[in-house]
């Protein structure tokens, strides 16, 4: 005879953010830091290559508001990926 209770359903999932809601929400923080390189709209070679290698770990969202920082918000590597941590988790 098979349990039935509540707590044996599976979980919806969360709907995942899009980048719009990420910026939205990066937009209203208080506090936040400001951009501390310059940039030119693009990404360094540098940063790509370390952006390659740190896709393995994180979901397309956190690289791509990554990217957004790095390049629209003249952030370094460091505090774009604590920022994109902070707002949207792995």
């Amino acid at each position: 005879m098979p349990y039935h209770t509540n707590s044996m359903k599976p979980k919806p999932k969360p709907k995942e953010m899009t980048l719009k809601q990420v910026i939205e929400k990066f937009d209203n923080m208080k506090n936040k830091p400001k951009g501390n390189m310059q940039s030119n709209g693009k990404l360094s070679i540098r940063q790509k290559d370390i952006l390659k290698t740190h896709k393995q770990h994180h979901s397309n969202l956190h690289i791509r508001f990554m990217k957004y920082l790095m390049t629209n918000k003249n952030m370094c590597f460091e505090i774009a990926h604590s920022l994109a941590k902070d707002i949207i988790g792995k």
